[in-house]
């Protein structure tokens, strides 16, 4: 695809952008995974909204696991604290937990299975985890990321099911369906806002609920992120083999085969 910026001629190359021949590559968080970071050309990239969405087990948790874990690491790499800094100021992740699947052992785990024992306990205290029970905490929580002094230096916004609250507080009937769709797409819509105001990636799982006529797993509340995010990453699961495809902002061949061990995923 090429096109026209006051009279630049550029183009598009996957995710990247090369303007009068000069390739401009946006900042990008890395995974901690070579062949993740390699698929998303080069990771998550900032002030922008990614999407990851798969079936149950497909490693969606686990990937947002692994990057909280990097985010940290890479800040206390660079600004390490001061021992009398109050570490509650320094949060680096921000892990929206709506399905009680945040498990701080398991970043523990990876830190030391990558021989991060050094780094793990402060690891731990640079990732805040907000526990949301219903729709409402879960809006609210967006709003803590904003403006709560806990947050100013978060340099990373996880959601992990962002629909998770949505789907089980709304009823069946088309009204209700209709009413919950304007609701997710406006907290979506502020999850994009978080995004850019801030400069950060914010990394979104959700899950798959349904089938179309191909057989191909479709994403629960179908499409409707698709508008706010940047990037839409498929994962499926066959035996321990689990497969991750870009879906958004291109659809290519391109894919990756990745397992799951106690270093997470490499």
């Amino acid at each position: 695809m090429q096109y026209s910026i006051h009279g630049s001629q550029t183009k598009q190359i996957g995710i990247d952008l090369v303007v009068n021949n000069v390739a401009i590559k946006p900042e990008k968080l890395s995974t901690g995974s070579k062949a993740m970071d390699a698929l998303l050309h080069g990771g998550l990239p900032y002030g922008s909204l990614t999407d990851v969405f798969g079936p149950a087990g497909s490693g969606k948790s686990q990937l947002a696991f692994q990057i909280s874990m990097m985010t940290a690491l890479g800040e206390i790499r660079n600004k390490p604290l001061p021992e009398d800094t109050q570490r509650t100021n320094d949060m680096s992740v921000a892990f929206v937990d709506c399905a009680g699947s945040f498990r701080p052992e398991r970043i523990a785990e990876i830190a030391n299975a990558r021989g991060l024992w050094n780094e793990r306990t402060e690891i731990l205290q640079r990732i805040y985890s907000i526990r949301t029970r219903n729709k409402g905490d879960q809006v609210k929580a967006c709003g803590s990321v904003l403006f709560d002094e806990r947050f100013r230096r978060t340099r990373l916004l996880i959601v992990d099911d962002v629909t998770a609250n949505f789907v089980t507080a709304s009823g069946s009937s088309s009204s209700e369906i209709i009413e919950r769709q304007q609701e997710i797409s406006l907290y979506v819509r502020n999850l994009a806002f978080i995004s850019v105001s801030k400069r950060i990636p914010v990394f979104v799982t959700n899950t798959v609920r349904f089938r179309d006529e191909l057989r191909k797993d479709m994403e629960t509340i179908g499409d409707l992120l698709s508008m706010h995010s940047f990037l839409k990453v498929r994962l499926s699961k066959r035996g321990r083999e689990r497969t991750a495809v870009v879906e958004q902002p291109y659809i290519n061949e391109n894919r990756i085969t990745f397992e799951i061990n106690a270093e997470g995923i490499n």
